[in-house]
């Protein structure tokens, strides 16, 4: 199975819109639905996985699973203190 591909700007466009999701404990859900989204608009099935009330995974498949790919990723970062010279989620 192939992957669609997209070109380096549609990339960048994506990482840009992910990385302004607030996406700190408790606020994990943004990222995750953006996530969901963007793999369902690319013809994965999703599924979320509830870790606890405020937590869950997502899994996502796509073909016969003949061959299989396991991307595992931590997307929830530690919110922002003070000081910064700039927006750090823009």
């Amino acid at each position: 199975h192939s992957f669609p591909t997209r070109r380096s700007s549609d990339l960048e466009k994506i990482l840009d819109a992910l990385v302004a999701k607030q996406s700190f404990y408790p606020y994990e859900d943004t990222p995750y639905a953006f996530l969901q989204k963007l793999l369902k608009d690319l013809g994965f099935q999703t599924k979320l996985q509830r870790v606890d009330d405020k937590r869950f995974n997502l899994l996502a498949c796509k073909g016969s699973f003949e061959k299989s790919v396991l991307i595992y990723m931590h997307i929830d970062t530690v919110q922002p203190v003070n000081n910064w010279a700039q927006n750090p989620l823009e």
